[in-house]
This record gives C-alpha cells, structure tokens and sequence, in this order.
C-alpha cells in the first residue's frame, strides 16, 4: 500500500515493524528517509546494532542475485527470532527479488529498503504498492506546515516555549531536508541552555539559514511580474536545482506575500508587515520589499492555486516536472504583474 503523510507512516511503522513487512522508504528528503528507516529497524529488532539482527545488503548485488536476499530473508535468527533486512537501492531494479520474500511470507523477518525517488513505473516500487504485506512510505520535502510542527514539537519536547514570531523565522530558516533541520533545531536547544522562552533574537543568533538555494532568483522574478528575467533565472535553476523542491519554495514565498499582503491592504501597518514578511522570506528576504511593492492579496492567491496545482500535477507526471516548473514561473510572473 501507498503511504505519503507523516503522520500514517508513523502509525503503519508501530503496528507492522515486529515482522513479516517490506517497507520501502523512497523520496526526495533524505534526512527523512533515513528517519523511518531507524525507525523501522528499532520496531523490528531489540539490537539494531547486532549483525545478526540486523543485516546489510545492496540492491544492485540483489538485482544480479535475487537469491542472495531470499536467502537472507528465510534464515532463522541464531540468537534472535526476530530479524531485519536494510536494503540500499542503487541504479539496479530488484523488484522480482522482493515479489518472490512477499511470495513466501515470514513473519519473524522485515525488510526496509532505501531508496532515492523512484519513478513511478519502478518496478519494486510497483510490487510495494501492490501487495498488503508491503508499504511504500514516500518522504516528500516537508512543506512550511510540517517544518513549523517539526520544530515546534521538537522545542516542547525539550522544555521550552518559543515565540510565535520567533517559529515564523526558524521555519522559514530551516531546509527541505529533516535531517539538517533537526541539527539546526537541537543548535538552537543547547544554545539556551537554562533560558526557557525563545525569542527572535536567539533564533537570529544561532540557527543558519539551512535552506538550500532553489532557484530563488527565478522565483522572484516570478513572484514580481518579470517574465522574461523568470525564464532566463528559471532555464538556469533547474539544470541543478530539484524542480518540486523548487515548486515547494515558490509556494512558501507565496504563502508568505499574500499574509503580508492581506495586512497591507486591511490597513494594518505596511511597515511592520514589509518588515515582518522580509524577516521570514529566507533566502527571498532581499527581494520581498520589491515584490509586496508590486503584487495584490488577490493576484498572490490566484498564484497560490497555480502552484499547488502544479505541485500535485509534477507528483502524477514525475517525468514532466521540469516542463510543469517552468510553465508555473509562467503563470506566477503573468498573475503577480497584474494589480
């Protein structure tokens, strides 16, 4: 079966770990991936550290070698019932390795596999998505949402309170990948030591900006209208940058203006709003002021549903996701000319 949000990943780790589970755990955010995996390997065994609880293989060896993870897979424990098997995919396909440990259930042993993202027609995602036995936990890059909970439980977690404004700046601060964001989050703990409230400053102070560089040139040259500049930026972005991750940013940087935008136009205080929303923009911050200057609340949220639109549509057509990127700056530089 298919697993996307966080939340039912957790709960299908806890109640199908003990045994007799493939998982593939597969994705953009790696440091997520390997989250679950830790996750998955400590529900299934008492000694993750133990070579015999605990074995290692390669996919490209199983793909040359289907025999060597079925073997794995039907050996009885020395010392331990209970057994897992880490998978790290490589370039090879086995698919049929794993359709042939589903063919013959064992329920003492589990598998947790490793994967990059994987193409839809992927043939082991395919068999992990098919079987009831099996889960295919896909770890997208967390979204501005799952990044400010992250950070907020990990904050409580420890003790302390933080505030509001304080959040809104780490999250923006913190990266797409979970594991920098946890290192980033735990600087920010020891480093207020017996101090039990956050504020900006301490955030300010300690926590580095630990978003990676997604084509922001290209999105605010969107985000102001600059179709031109949007495409010249955006063609040079994503010969490296990731293009959903890209998708995910922009939307950020939205979701960002049109808050901002709304206090504007309600009369609020611009300043305080120009203010508050370059202080939160991340890597944008140097091109916010411009942007609230030439952009409407309206003309935001149309963009908003252009990008969340494409976001959805680059899941269902992995294959076209440069193309849909692209096609997006488009559609955010036209609306966000408009006033």
């Amino acid at each position: 079966m298919v697993v996307t949000r966080g939340q039912d990943a957790e709960k299908i780790i806890a109640a199908h770990g003990a045994g007799g589970s493939i998982f593939l755990v597969h994705g953009a955010d790696h440091g997520l991936i390997d989250e679950r995996v830790r996750e998955i390997i400590k529900h299934s065994v008492d000694h993750p550290e133990d070579p015999f609880q605990a074995v290692r293989l390669n996919g490209d060896d199983i793909a040359g070698d289907p025999g060597v993870l079925l073997d794995e897979w039907n050996a009885i424990g020395m010392f331990h019932a209970r057994r897992v098997i880490r998978i790290d995919a490589g370039g090879k396909d086995f698919g049929d390795a794993i359709r042939l440990c589903l063919e013959s259930p064992n329920p003492t042993t589990t598998i947790a596999i490793r994967a990059a993202t994987l193409r839809k027609d992927s043939q082991v995602r395919q068999v992990c998505e098919r079987h009831k036995l099996a889960f295919a936990i896909e770890c997208e890059a967390d979204t501005e949402t799952d990044i400010g909970k992250f950070a907020a439980d990990q904050i409580a977690a420890a003790g302390l309170e933080i505030d509001p404004l304080a959040l809104e700046h780490l999250t923006t601060a913190l990266g797409i990948d979970r594991r920098m964001s946890r290192g980033e989050v735990e600087k920010l703990i020891l480093y207020m030591g017996d101090q039990p409230r956050i504020e900006l400053k301490d955030v300010e102070a300690i926590v580095a900006d630990a978003a990676p560089r997604l084509g922001e040139p290209a999105i605010a040259a969107a985000m102001m209208g600059n179709l031109q500049l949007a495409t010249t930026e955006g063609v040079r972005a994503l010969a490296s940058v990731d293009p959903s991750a890209m998708l995910g940013t922009c939307l950020r940087g939205l979701l960002q203006t049109h808050r901002a935008l709304v206090d504007i136009e309600s009369g609020n205080g611009r300043s305080y709003a120009v203010e508050r929303a370059t202080r939160s923009a991340g890597a944008l911050r140097g091109f916010m002021p411009d942007i609230l200057n030439r952009a409407s609340s309206a003309a935001a949220l149309q963009s908003i549903t252009v990008v969340q639109d494409a976001i959805s549509r680059a899941r269902r057509e992995p294959a076209m996701d440069e193309a849909t990127s692209l096609r997006t700056l488009w559609g955010v530089a036209f609306r966000m000319k408009r006033r």
